[in-house]
């Protein structure tokens, strides 16, 4: 009678402990939504170089349902050039099922280059162009300020501007 209610509390807590490994394979086993879909947008068009460009990367499930909260890396697939880079490299979707990240060109030759986010394992891309220029400047003076400048300036805080001009520039 002893050995057959031992090997019934055996019976049952090899069941019962069955029982929880299963529950926690299921409670454990699947994490969330996992990324199927990597859609990548960009702006179109030759970019000029130092200019932040917004790039936005929507990741879905394979049902199609956005995923928030979803890691995204970024990173040039190919045809990148020195100077260009991301800012920052990697984010999080939004409640959206979108990450956003800033790409920059590095001023140099025209280039294109392959951008690409990647969430778990699946990837998507995008063609971005650059054309080699930077915006033009917005500057008074296009040359280099140096001494004169600061000298100009003083004298017209000052009220005497013409005095000082004449003395950083030279006789006229």
């Amino acid at each position: 009678m002893y050995m057959r209610s031992s090997i019934h509390r055996l019976a049952a807590i090899a069941a019962g402990s069955a029982l929880v490994l299963v529950v926690a394979g299921v409670a454990f086993g699947y994490a969330g939504q996992v990324a199927a879909t990597v859609s990548v947008t960009a702006p179109s068009g030759a970019q000029n170089c130092g200019v932040a460009l917004k790039v936005s990367a929507e990741i879905q499930d394979v049902d199609g349902n956005l995923i928030a909260d979803q890691p995204v890396t970024w990173a040039f697939i190919s045809g990148n050039g020195a100077g260009d880079k991301f800012s920052p490299a990697t984010g999080t979707t939004n409640h959206n099922g979108i990450a956003t990240t800033y790409m920059t060109f590095g001023c140099g030759p025209a280039h294109g280059a392959v951008l690409g986010a990647t969430a778990d394992a699946a990837t998507g891309t995008v063609v971005v162009a650059s054309n080699g220029k930077s915006l033009p400047r917005t500057d008074t003076d296009p040359g280099n300020p140096g001494f004169s400048t600061l000298l100009a300036a003083l004298a017209v805080v000052g009220g005497s501007g013409a005095i000082l001009r004449r003395m950083s520039t030279g006789p006229r």
